[in-house]
């Protein structure tokens, strides 16, 4: 109540968790705007941006915008985007060290946002019948992204805008957060990967374990 008399906000409480998917799509089915922002839980607001924000939608109506996650000391995360598609070779891809692929300065049009600052036009969102809310936690963001590239929408990454993502604090167990890592990861490549792909990468985890991919 205290906050509600400085912020005009609405606050909708569930009696359980169903993940983040699900609350995305049970906030943007109450909200008012033709503009819908989705930010992690733990996501702090450093400055004010929303101007950006308008001109970059003034400019691309009808695509998704992501926003710079970084820490607490200022360093962008490395995978708050991706420029290409995920698959089975990206992801043994992402172990190697990014050499001489730095995110130029501003927006960028790439394949996917993290879902930890992402930006979307309501008629955009309800076009594409929300986030998949089979998805818990984790890849539900690239999935979003990966029906908007295939309905002939954009994506773009814009390091100019950013958030501060304080990492994990969304989450108290580590091993349930691989968990569900896990199942989204198979979830996603069920839905969009050729069959080999899928069988490789079960085979992968059941050889060395949930460490390598």
């Amino acid at each position: 109540q205290c906050l509600q008399k400085s912020y005009r906000f609405r606050l909708l409480e569930n009696a359980e968790n169903r993940g983040f998917a699900s609350g995305v799509n049970q906030g943007a089915s109450v909200a008012k705007t033709p503009l819908l922002g989705f930010l992690n839980p733990d996501i702090l607001w450093p400055a004010p941006q929303l101007a950006r924000l308008q001109r970059l939608f003034m400019e691309h109506p009808e695509s998704i915008l992501g926003l710079a996650l970084r820490g607490l000391a200022g360093k962008e995360e490395r995978f708050w985007f991706g420029r290409r598609e995920v698959t089975l070779a990206r992801l043994f891809w992402n172990h190697f060290p990014d050499f001489g692929a730095s995110h130029q300065s501003g927006k960028e049009r790439v394949f996917w946002v993290s879902g930890g600052a992402l930006f979307a036009p309501r008629a955009l969102f309800e076009g594409l019948n929300g986030m998949d809310e089979e998805y818990f936690l984790y890849y539900e963001d690239v999935d979003f992204c990966q029906r908007a590239w295939q309905n002939g929408r954009t994506v773009y990454a814009d390091n100019q805008a950013h958030v501060i993502h304080l990492g994990g604090k969304s989450q108290d167990s580590r091993a349930l957060q691989k968990r569900r890592y896990r199942l989204s990861q198979e979830r996603f490549f069920s839905k969009y990967r050729p069959f080999w792909e899928r069988r490789i990468l079960l085979l992968i985890r059941n050889l060395f374990g949930e460490r390598v991919l």
